[in-house]
């Protein structure tokens, strides 16, 4: 219950400065293109690392991207 209030006055206060908002977003989308690029312009020069190749590593980075924003969008400030 005091969780749901949380998340409600988060999500209210985050709406307030919409621009803020979708600024954050866009900066938000665009570290991680610049990341992944990263990643593809590292396996351009090297074929894998150990036994992980660019599929792999692609994939690990998702879900960690992933569960991150969803940790950020739900629990920030715990």
């Amino acid at each position: 219950m005091i969780y749901r209030k949380y998340v409600k006055m988060h999500l209210k206060s985050s709406m307030q400065y919409r621009a803020n908002m979708i600024m954050l977003s866009i900066s938000s989308c665009l570290i991680s293109l610049g990341e992944l690029l990263t990643i593809f312009l590292m396996f351009q020069n090297f074929q894998s690392v150990g036994y992980w190749g660019f599929y792999e590593t692609s994939l690990m980075f998702g879900i960690v991207t992933f569960v991150y924003s969803l940790t950020e969008c739900f629990a920030r400030g715990f």
